[in-house]
This record gives C-alpha cells, sequence and structure tokens, in this order.
C-alpha cells in the first residue's frame, strides 16, 4: 500500500525509505508505470550494537545504505520527490517502549508496554497520512491506529504520530502546554515520547528532534463532514460549530504568566468534527509557545502554515504572528466549507 504520490511539481522519479523489523531499509522508486522495492540493507549503529558498546567497523550493508542517503541529498528538488510506502514486512503491531531512542512523558496516560495496532481503526483506512517532498527537513507521519486496553483488552481508536520536529518548537510541549491551560476542544495526548539525545542537524541550521504522540480520535475532518452531510448541517449548526473554534484559538492565545500559544496552520485538514458535533483543533506541530514581548518569528527562511488559507499578513511576508492570523485562516476555512455545500 502506497501513499498518494501526486505532488506539485512534476518528477522525474520519486524515492521512498521504510525501517522494517530492526534497522532493516526498504527501498521504493516510483517511475512512470512501474514501481520498484528492494531490500536496500541496514542501518549502522543498530540498537544492540549501541547497546553492548560495539565499536565495531561497519559492515557492506551498512555502508551501501549511508552512500544511498548521500546520494538523496545530492538530487535536485526539482528532478526527485520523496515518498513513504508500506511493504510486507511493515511492523503493523508493536509496543510503544519499543520503538527505539524513545524517552516517554512522565505525564503520558498510555504505558511503554501498550500494544499499538496500525491500519486496524474503525475509520476503515490503511492510508499513511502524511507526505513529504524532501528527505531533509520536517517530516511527520499519521497512521489511523488502536491500542489495547489493559484493563478490559479492548482495542480503542486513536492517531499514531511520528514527525522529526524543530527541536526548539515540539509539538508534544505546544499540545502539553494548552492542554494545562484547560483549552477547550483540544484531542488528549495519551502518549508523549520524545528521541533521546540532541537531535540532527538540518537546514538553515535548525536542530530536529523525533517526536512519538498517541491522541484520542477526535472524529473526521471537516472537510470530510461536509462532504458527508454539509448539505443537512443549518446555519446555526455551522455558526456553533467555528464558534467553538474560535474559543479554543482565543483560549489558546490568551496570556498566562507570560506566556500563550498560536497554533500557525489552520486548515480544513486540522479542524475536526466529532461524532456528536463536537469541534477540535488538531496538529499544534506549526504551533508554538510564545512569550510577551518576543519578536515571533514565523522560522528562519519559511512561512509556516498551509498557503491556501494564509492571511494577507503572512502573505506579505511578516515575521510576526498573532491570533488574528489564525483567526484570519479560519475565516477563509470557513469560506471554502461554505463554497463546498
Amino acid at each position: 500500500d502506497f501513499i498518494d504520490m501526486a505532488e506539485s511539481l512534476p518528477r522525474r522519479f520519486m524515492i521512498g525509505l521504510t525501517l522494517a523489523r530492526e534497522a532493516e531499509v526498504q527501498l521504493y522508486v516510483c517511475v512512470p508505470g512501474c514501481i520498484y522495492v528492494v531490500s536496500l540493507g541496514t542501518m549502522p549503529c543498530s540498537y544492540i550494537a549501541q547497546k553492548n558498546a560495539c565499536n565495531a567497523e561497519p559492515t557492506d550493508s551498512e555502508q551501501i545504505v549511508v552512500q544511498f542517503l548521500l546520494f538523496l541529498h545530492q538530487q535536485l528538488a526539482k528532478d526527485s520527490g520523496y515518498l513513504t510506502g508500506r511493504g510486507i514486512g511493515f511492523p503493523c503491531n508493536f509496543m510503544l517502549g519499543d520503538i527505539v531512542g524513545s524517552s516517554p512523558n512522565e505525564r503520558s496516560i498510555l504505558r511503554p508496554t501498550t500494544n499499538i495496532r496500525l491500519g486496524y481503526a474503525s475509520i476503515a483506512t490503511n492510508e499513511v497520512l502524511g507526505r513529504h517532498a524532501y528527505l531533509r527537513g520536517q517530516r511527520t507521519w499519521v497512521y489511523p491506529a488502536q491500542y489495547s486496553d489493559e484493563e478490559n483488552g479492548e482495542y480503542r481508536d486513536v492517531f499514531f504520530k511520528f514527525q522529526w520536529a524543530i527541536d526548539s518548537d515540539l509539538e508534544i510541549d505546544v499540545h502539553q502546554f494548552i492542554l494545562d491551560k484547560g483549552v477547550p476542544h483540544v484531542p488528549r495526548l495519551l502518549y508523549a515520547a520524545s528521541m533521546v539525545g540532541k537531535g540532527a542537524s538540518g537546514p538553515c541550521r535548525q536542530r530536529f528532534k523525533g517526536e512519538v504522540m498517541v491522541m484520542e480520535d477526535v472524529g473526521m475532518s471537516i472537510a470530510s463532514a461536509f462532504d458527508a452531510n454539509g448539505l443537512n448541517k443549518s446555519d446555526a449548526e455551522i455558526i456553533d460549530l467555528f464558534a467553538g473554534y474560535i474559543h479554543a484559538l482565543f483560549a489558546a492565545a490568551t496570556v498566562e504568566d507570560d506566556k500563550f500559544a498560536l497554533h500557525r496552520d489552520v486548515s480544513m485538514g486540522n479542524l475536526m468534527v466529532g461524532p456528536s458535533g463536537k469541534p477540535y483543533i488538531i496538529d499544534w506541530g506549526c504551533g508554538r509557545v510564545c512569550t510577551v514581548g518576543e519578536k515571533m518569528r514565523s522560522s528562519s527562511k519559511e512561512m509556516i502554515g498551509t498557503a491556501i488559507y494564509m492571511g494577507i499578513r503572512i502573505l506579505a511576508n511578516s515575521k510576526s504572528r498573532s491570533v488574528v492570523d489564525d483567526l484570519e485562516s479560519l475565516f477563509l476555512v470557513l469560506c471554502h466549507c461554505i463554497w463546498r455545500r
């Protein structure tokens, strides 16, 4: 099973890597009319080698992986894209504590011994809900999943998320901050873990760190909700729904102890509608916990957010952000939803 490989730019070929079992790398190459899959080799410095403090020279298999990664870094963006695939050897069942290198947050609700299975959620999809154009930089994978309740053994729907994020703006920190503030309409964070160590350096000298999150399933996206029953929603129901989103954004941006939070990526995919019609805002990965008086920069060289829902000030390359920008993005989503009706 492969995710959607459509890109905004034409590519000569697309390349994907997955890690199956322990440190075994599978390579996917997509060319017009065909997808090739091959076992490339093993990652160097495997967990077993680190555990035994083994300083042995890398094997031929490990050298092949390193050489190929260096080759990918030399490819031009206009010539190749990067995709994620799922092969037969994909580990669909695992315990949270089995994720190599992760250190769980002490406030996590689920234990490291909790069993997770991917692609079994009741929404009946095996899709990987994340795509990225380049090998370097911030990357995210989100899987519909289930976890096993340790009390009764029943499986409950959740979303499992793994990403490499900017070390100074980890989504776990932002999400936990708004939960501690009591911000409404935000899903519970059931499990959170970050990769131990200092993280890896990336473009613009930013440092990236791995994050593992398990969040409660809060329903469908607002785009799916309007596709499913948008014609049946009254104006009052739509107003109530968006009033909930506004409430959450204002509550997050309310200053307490000189700190507040901004979402910075309000879009159709990040606004959810629960089974009872309750609104939720998810994906705080572009968000930031800000301090009063600081110069809130979007990033070093890029605008953060979804382009078609960016406000005028952001598109004018303003480096400062406020809740007004999140509200303008929400207004554009509302216009999109009304248009879809």
